[in-house]
């Protein structure tokens, strides 16, 4: 298994990857990916990574900063 940080053309195949993850799962409205794509264009991503096997991405994980009683947060 690779893992590494995505690249531009893995977008498409982590939408998709993320759209098969949840889908028909209760409390998702099947749209986690949208939520990814607006995180991504607003450069709020602080870690996004695939996993590969065979050539092929297998698993996604992203991060972002989070708001708490006014603290700034990573995890």
């Amino acid at each position: 298994m690779i893992i590494r940080p995505e690249k531009e053309n893995d977008i498409p195949v982590i939408s998709d990857l993320l759209r098969l993850a949840f889908f028909n799962q209760p409390y998702s409205n099947n749209d986690e990916y949208l939520l990814v794509e607006k995180l991504r264009k607003e450069n709020a991503l602080a870690l996004s990574y695939v996993a590969i096997i065979n050539d092929k991405i297998v698993g996604y994980i992203a991060f972002s900063p989070i708001t708490i009683d006014g603290k700034k947060l990573i995890y």
